[in-house]
C-alpha cells in the first residue's frame, strides 16, 4: 500500500521537481544556487588523490578557493599545480591529522 502511495505521489509531482531543483520562496532554485561557494574557501585533507582529490574538485565546480592538505607535500604540490592549471586558486600544505 504504501508503495502505490508514493508511486501516485510522484506521477503528481512537477516536471520542475527533482534532484536538481527546488522551490524557494515561490522561484525554483536549480542545485548549483543551493550549493554555491563562491567567495569560500573548501580546505580538503586528504586532497591530493582518490576521494579526497574528487571532493576537492565538486568544491571547486561550486566556486570554492582550496586547500588541499596531506601527508605528502609532494603530492598536495602536483594536485594543487593540476587544479591551479583549471584555473582555480588553489594552496597546498602538509598536513598529518592522525598527530
Amino acid at each position: 500500500m504504501g508503495d502505490r502511495k508514493a508511486e501516485n505521489l510522484l506521477k503528481n509531482l512537477p516536471p520542475t521537481a527533482g534532484w536538481h531543483c527546488l522551490k524557494s520562496g515561490g522561484k525554483d532554485m536549480h542545485i548549483n544556487e543551493l550549493f554555491n561557494l563562491k567567495g569560500k574557501t573548501a580546505i580538503v585533507t586528504g586532497g591530493s588523490r582518490g576521494i579526497g582529490l574528487m571532493m576537492a574538485e565538486g568544491f571547486a565546480e561550486a566556486g570554492a578557493s582550496l586547500v588541499i592538505c596531506a601527508r605528502s607535500l609532494d603530492k598536495c604540490e602536483e594536485s594543487a599545480g593540476m587544479q591551479q592549471k583549471r584555473g582555480i586558486e588553489c594552496n597546498e600544505m602538509r598536513c598529518d591529522v592522525s598527530k
